[in-house]
Parts: C-alpha cells; structure tokens; sequence
C-alpha cells in the first residue's frame, strides 16, 4: 500500500493538492498502438481514503517571475486510518 499526493498549478500561479490513501493495486494491464506508437499501462486499484483538493496558501511571487519556488503541504487535514474508524462509527445508519 502507499499514498499519492497530486498538486496543480494554474496559469495564475494558483496551486492545490489532494491526496488519494492506501492505494493499493489490483491489476494491471497493457496495450500496443502501432499506429500512434505508444504503449499504454492501465491499473485498477482501490484507497482507503482521499483528501480533496486544498488550496496551497502561499506567496507565489517568486514563481510567477519564472523562478524555482517550493511548496509546503499542510498534513493537518489529512485522514488516518483512526480517524477513518471514527467517521465509520458516527456515520448515521437507516
């Protein structure tokens, strides 16, 4: 099992990220384009978990004068497998 962590930037220099956890693969398979001569890989799997998008609160000055910037992710909201547990107890049942 393992976590992915997605972040995007927009043309303003807008960033977010969202995780998807405990991502664990089923299956994998593969296809053959000869006519755009590309290989393909498609794998299905299932996570515990996702965190939707956040929006990344930070001066972007640096990067929109084309400079190396970095981002620091706030791990705060992330959902942990007892909190998973918690939210399963309280979930209302009908």
């Amino acid at each position: 099992m393992f976590d992915v962590t997605l972040t995007a930037v927009n043309e303003l220099a807008q960033a977010m990220w969202m995780r998807i956890l405990g991502v664990d693969l089923l299956n994998e398979g593969q296809g053959i384009s000869i006519d755009d001569i590309t290989i393909e890989t498609q794998m299905t799997f299932i996570a515990r978990s996702i965190v939707p998008w956040q929006p990344v609160a930070t001066d972007y000055t640096e990067a929109k004068k084309g400079k190396d910037f970095r981002v620091a992710i706030d791990t705060s909201k992330d959902i942990t497998p007892g909190s998973i547990d918690t939210i399963v107890e309280n979930f209302p049942q009908g």
